[in-house]
């Protein structure tokens, strides 16, 4: 543990704030496992005799912790390390895109990029299992047959989604996998928002992607993925393709969803405290 004598010289050396050499301190117990996810932090009093510095020192560190999600503070239960997860950074991403100057044909771009060469880049690996993608279109066909619009979006998102995570590299999937979650969500097809029933017609456009991939055809796996993605060029899709981000309802709808889910999860955490006061 670093002294309080440590933290002073490191902090006049360097000129940081004892606030922010606090929260580095702890952060690096937080990265290098020594403060696992679900464990209790020491209570502030304790924190602050460990290191010399003054309670509000250790409170500022702690909302600093807190706004990068490192840590979360339960009223009645101390501040607790989160468990590692996608949903900050994928929150952040779609509100840089909701501030940005793209359009959901950009949106599109990406996403047919994505999954062109890295689904490319999977198929050529020779060792990639499609059980993942071919579950999903499973999923797909099984909404469809009872008329589960909601169900036929969910297992259509996992499709394409799998088709970026597919070669299993865990890099690609931390970084990749919530980027390709907020386009997919963010830049539905148009005939889709128009009419769910319409997810009958694109499930048809899926299959010949994944018997590509199980074919190990790259030649035809790029085929089958332009085909998907022929609205792109569209004319009759020139509206909507040119439509700012910032200006989409769904884009906007994604990251409400985002900001409900972080709001109920925190709500259930704390409903144990309420319930014993």
């Amino acid at each position: 543990m670093t002294s309080g004598r440590e933290l002073a010289y490191s902090t006049t050396r360097r000129r940081v704030k004892l606030s922010d050499q606090v929260a580095s301190l702890l952060e690096d117990r937080i990265l290098a496992g020594r403060l696992a996810p679900g464990e209790r932090l020491p209570v502030e009093l304790d924190l602050a005799a460990e290191l010399h510095v003054s309670r509000s020192v250790v409170r500022d560190a702690i909302r600093s912790l807190a706004a990068r999600r490192l840590v979360e503070v339960r009223q009645g239960s101390g501040t607790v390390v989160t468990m590692p997860s996608p949903d900050g950074y994928a929150e952040a991403l779609c509100m840089l895109l909701l501030r940005s100057d793209c359009t959901i044909g950009d949106l599109w771009r990406a996403r047919e990029f994505l999954e062109t060469e890295l689904g490319a880049a999977a198929l050529r690996s020779g060792t990639t299992d499609w059980a993942p993608v071919e579950q999903a279109l499973d999923d797909y066909r099984t909404a469809l047959e009872v008329g589960d619009w909601g169900g036929a979006e969910d297992a259509h998102n996992d499709f394409h989604l799998g088709l970026v995570t597919s070669n299993g590299d865990p890099v690609v999937d931390v970084l990749l996998g919530p980027l390709q979650q907020i386009i997919l969500l963010s830049a539905r097809a148009p005939w889709l928002a128009a009419d769910p029933s319409n997810w009958a017609e694109d499930y048809e456009l899926h299959r010949p992607i994944l018997e590509a991939a199980r074919d190990g055809d790259e030649a035809a796996l790029r085929h089958a993925l332009a085909a998907h993605y022929h609205f792109v060029t569209a004319p009759r899709y020139a509206d909507f393709r040119y439509e700012l981000v910032r200006e989409s309802q769904v884009a906007r709808a994604t990251l409400r969803r985002w900001q409900r889910y972080r709001s109920a999860v925190a709500a259930s955490r704390a409903e144990p405290t309420e319930r014993r006061a």
